[in-house]
């Protein structure tokens, strides 16, 4: 038997009260237990699968398999957090810029 991702209780074998995610994850849910409207305007995809899809490119390329960590040493785990640590903060700068940058707009 099959249960639903969200309640964890089983699933009716009618196909009219469950739907199914179509990502990578393919969960089932029933549909009173998720918001029917906003799953069909993301393409049918489950919460997790539509987060996953949708975050942004750098994000996916800076995640650390945990594999990864297991095999660094503790300096190169630093150097690591010291690198993500870098790209935050030239982010924080954009961001700030874009703000001064729209005050000095607004104020003229």
């Amino acid at each position: 038997m099959v249960q639903c991702k969200k309640c964890k209780l089983f699933l009716s074998l009618e196909k009219g009260e469950t739907i199914r995610c179509k990502g990578p994850c393919e969960s089932v849910y029933h549909k009173k237990c998720i918001n029917v409207k906003l799953f069909h305007s993301r393409k049918e995809l489950c919460e997790t699968c539509f987060m996953t899809e949708n975050r942004p490119q750098a994000q996916q390329n800076t995640m650390i398999n945990v594999d990864q960590v297991k095999k660094l040493s503790t300096e190169e785990v630093l150097q690591e957090v010291n690198s993500k640590l870098g790209i935050l903060y030239q982010l924080q700068k954009q961001i700030q810029d874009l703000t001064d940058t729209e005050y000095k707009l607004a104020k003229n």
